[in-house]
């Protein structure tokens, strides 16, 4: 790390054995959050280690940077009565997101996640390869025409088919309407929901900013978009994970899912679908992009063991070397950049005192980039991931879906269709970056390459 950038981090004192960090007065650390949450995180590693307390103006709240695995695994492995994400976050990340499987937590994120686990079981999943297959179809036909001609935003093209590929294979509906707009809509709810993380006092919404119309606005946008995928859901026979949200019943009132819950559990379903997918596809681009050693590796094992063949899921199961690069752009760049819990009870760990009710926020970023696990720790390189790399390391430095009770759901699903994806367009198309040395990393609620990356295509 270039140590020029350090002293960004003010005011270091101790709280117990806890390197404390200050930042400004009355705002604490929030400047840095918003201004860039990564940097912040890679100083506070660089020169406190992997255990920080950041002053962030909370009532009553005390937060703690973490980066050690051991912690790490005695936070996620215990169940949702010890520790569960924090409230204040959980409330705003729901102004923004909705009721769904990921802004809540308790006894209502257990029914919810147990209305969906069904949809994602490895036999149901493995029934999406027609969607997977028909929309990858329609993708490629649409970058062959874009093939020659002038450098394009390849992660605007990829949240467009995993988008398709979500709202087809998870809610059975063949189509939704101006995906580009969709992405937008998403775009300013993601906006929102980081504005709600970045001020310590949000302005009310019905006072009519730019930032309140726009967000209003979205929603409408996507409440339209939820209306068109019950109805169709209501006529047709839907997907299990469709017919779970819109046929269920509230395990406390005994009535029927309102409106408001169903667009919330599909909100979040949609999201989490498409956005994270996107992000690891558009990371592996790149990555294969400034790697062209790695890019002739996978390029020679599908040539070998493909031979031409259109694959299908249980061909992309032998492809070991392209699933490891899905695992080291996944090292290098989760599209969760970080966890965060809350600890019902006050606890020890090492000496040191969590008070009851701490916000805990867990570094996948900083966790995946530390060599004390991860030997040369910014090069990519997909053979960490071999059987005996995987052994040798710590199994709480790799996270990228979070582990224990609040693994998620869509772990295989994304993976294996991360791993499609990239396979086609691999056995398709040569691909040129144009603007990697301009990209850096935007964390928001998800992780994002900015400014986009401007790709250019080639047929093989």
């Amino acid at each position: 790390m270039n140590n020029s950038i350090v002293p960004a981090i003010k005011d270091a004192a101790t709280s117990n054995s806890i390197p404390y960090i200050k930042g400004v007065p009355l705002l604490g650390i929030l400047p840095r959050i918003k201004k860039d949450p990564l940097a912040l995180i890679e100083e506070s590693h660089s020169r406190f280690g992997n255990l920080v307390e950041y002053n962030l103006p909370l009532p009553r709240v005390r937060a703690f940077g973490i980066t050690d695995p051991d912690l790490i695994k005695f936070i996620l492995l215990n169940d949702e009565d010890k520790f569960t994400k924090h409230p204040f976050i959980l409330k705003r990340f729901q102004k923004s997101m909705g009721i769904g499987l990921f802004t809540v937590s308790g006894a209502q994120w257990r029914s919810i996640r147990k209305r969906h686990a069904p949809a994602f079981s490895l036999d149901k999943i493995k029934q999406h390869e027609p969607a997977f297959q028909k929309e990858t179809d329609s993708f490629l036909q649409r970058m062959k025409s874009l093939a020659g001609n002038k450098p394009f935003n390849i992660y605007q093209e990829l949240s467009r088919l995993t988008m398709a590929i979500t709202t087809r294979s998870l809610f059975g509906v063949p189509w939704i309407e101006n995906y580009e707009q969709l992405e937008a809509t998403f775009e300013t709810l993601q906006d929102y929901a980081m504005y709600l993380g970045d001020v310590a006092i949000p302005m009310p919404l019905f006072i009519p900013t730019k930032r309140s119309k726009r967000f209003k606005k979205a929603l409408k946008e996507i409440d339209e978009v939820v209306v068109q995928i019950v109805e169709y859901g209501r006529k047709n026979e839907s997907s299990d994970a469709l017919s779970a949200i819109i046929n269920a019943t509230d395990e406390w009132s005994g009535k029927p899912l309102s409106h408001k819950q169903i667009r919330g559990e599909i909100i979040n379903t949609l999201f989490a679908g498409y956005d994270t997918t996107s992000t690891t596809l558009t990371y592996a681009i790149i990555s294969l992009c400034e790697n062209p050693k790695v890019l002739s590796k996978l390029k020679n094992e599908i040539n070998q063991l493909l031979q031409g063949k259109t694959p299908n899921l249980e061909d992309i199961g032998k492809l070991t070397y392209c699933q490891n690069v899905i695992a080291e752009t996944l090292r290098l760049f989760p599209a969760i950049y970080a966890l965060q819990r809350s600890n019902k009870e006050t606890f020890e760990y090492k000496g040191n005192i969590f008070p009851k009710g701490s916000l805990l926020l867990l570094s996948t970023w900083m966790t995946h980039r530390d060599p004390t696990h991860w030997p040369d720790p910014l090069s990519f390189e997909p053979n960490r991931f071999l059987p005996e790399q995987r052994k040798s390391r710590h199994r709480f430095s790799y996270l990228p879906f979070s582990v224990g009770p609040r693994i998620c759901i869509g772990k295989n699903m994304a993976i294996m269709e991360a791993t499609y994806i990239l396979t086609r367009f691999i056995q398709t198309f040569d691909v040129e970056l144009h603007n990697s040395k301009e990209i850096r990393h935007t964390a928001r609620v998800t992780l994002r390459p900015s400014p986009a990356p401007m790709a250019s295509l080639r047929l093989r």
